[in-house]
């Protein structure tokens, strides 16, 4: 019997966060076509980057240990973000 075991953190919308979550709040100019920091314009989006600090500050333990993330407002630059970039497809996943 084969077993599969996935380790990357759950990325969840429209829940209320619970204990050993933690919450990223969408930005609203994210989701606008040509941000500023637009996937077209430069190498990665500013939702990749928030998770990437998310990830990394819960390595360095300055933020506490976390289970999952739970995404409130618009999250559609994260979701796209879960499922197109390497760097964030490598920790998290749609959860």
């Amino acid at each position: 019997m084969a077993l599969f075991l996935d380790a990357r953190i759950p990325v969840v919308f429209g829940v209320s966060p619970g204990e050993g979550d933690a919450v990223l709040v969408a930005q609203p100019d994210w989701d606008m076509p040509h941000p500023a920091d637009c996937a077209c314009c430069v190498a990665r989006g500013p939702a990749a980057r928030a998770l990437d600090h998310l990830f990394l500050d819960r390595v360095r333990g300055t933020v506490p240990w976390f289970n999952r993330v739970v995404v409130t407002g618009e999250g559609d630059a994260v979701r796209m973000a879960v499922l197109e970039d390497g760097v964030v497809m490598a920790r998290y996943r749609l959860g």
